[in-house]
C-alpha cells in the first residue's frame, strides 16, 4: 500500500507542471483561449497538488507510526538486556555511551524508517515520470535532460568523498562528548564542594574540541575534576 501511494503521490507532483505547461501553450496560442480548457487545467493543477499531499501524507503517517513502535521496541529490549549484563560491563562502558546507544543511535533510525522509503520512491518516480513526459513532448528535450546526469553524478561523488570515515569519526566524538557530559553532571556535587567550577567542564571542552586541528591544549595546572565512570 505504501509503495503504491508513494508512486501515485510522486506522479501527482508531476501533474501541476504538466498542467502549467499545457496552460501556457493554450494561453500563448493565437486567438482567444477556450475558457473551459483553462478552467479544466486549473482544476487539474489543484487536483495534482491535493493528490500529492494526501497520498504522501498518508504514507508518511504510516511510516512514522512504524518508526515510533520500532523505537519503543528497541529501547525496551535494550533496557531489558542492560538489566542482565554483568556489573563489570558498566565499568568498561560509561553511562554516556549507553545513553548515546539507547537514545541518539535509536533516534537516528528515524530518517531510515519514517522517511527513506517514501522519499526514495518519490525521488525515483518523479524524474522518471518527468522524463517520460519530455519524451512524449520532444525526444530532444529528454536528451537534454539526460545530459545533466553525469555532471550531477560527478558533483555528488565529490561531495560524498570520505563520508564513511567522517561519520565514524563523528560517532566516536559524540560518544566522548556524551561521556564527558555524564561525568560532569555526576561529579557536580564534588565540584561545588571543592570550588573547582572553572576547571570542571575541562573534559567536556577537550572532547568537543578534539576533532579540530586547532583545538586549544589543556591549560597547565588545571585540575581534572572527574567522578568515577558510571
Amino acid at each position: 500500500m505504501i509503495p503504491i501511494g508513494c508512486v501515485l503521490g510522486a506522479l501527482g507532483a508531476l501533474v501541476p507542471f504538466v498542467g502549467l505547461a499545457e496552460l501556457g501553450a493554450l494561453l500563448l496560442a493565437p486567438g482567444d483561449p477556450d475558457t473551459g480548457q483553462v478552467v479544466f487545467l486549473a482544476w487539474l493543477v489543484a487536483a495534482g497538488l491535493g493528490l500529492r499531499g494526501l497520498l504522501l501524507g498518508i504514507a508518511l503517517t504510516i511510516t512514522h507510526v512504524a518508526d515510533q513502535k520500532l523505537q519503543g521496541i528497541l529501547r525496551t529490549r535494550m533496557v531489558a538486556h542492560l538489566g542482565r549484563v554483568p556489573l563489570g560491563w558498566f565499568t568498561r562502558n560509561s553511562s554516556g555511551v549507553v545513553r548515546k546507544a539507547a537514545q541518539e543511535d535509536v533516534h537516528d533510525l528515524h530518517q531510515l524508517i519514517a522517511h527513506h522509503s517514501v522519499e526514495y520512491t518519490a525521488a525515483l518516480v518523479l524524474p522518471l515520470g518527468g522524463l517520460g513526459y519530455l519524451l512524449w513532448l520532444d525526444w530532444r528535450l529528454a536528451l537534454l535532460a539526460l545530459v545533466t546526469l553525469p555532471f550531477y553524478a560527478a558533483a555528488y561523488a565529490w561531495m560524498m568523498r570520505s563520508y564513511q570515515e567522517k561519520m565514524l569519526e563523528m560517532n566516536a566524538t559524540m560518544a566522548r562528548i556524551s561521556s564527558a557530559v555524564v561525568e560532569f553532571v555526576s561529579g557536580i556535587a564534588v565540584v561545588k564542594t571543592f570550588g573547582q567550577g572553572r576547571c570542571a567542564h575541562e573534559s567536556f571542552r577537550r572532547a568537543a574540541a578534539a576533532p579540530r586541528p586547532s583545538a586549544t591544549p589543556t591549560p597547565p595546572g588545571c585540575c581534572r575534576c572527574s567522578s568515577s565512570r558510571r
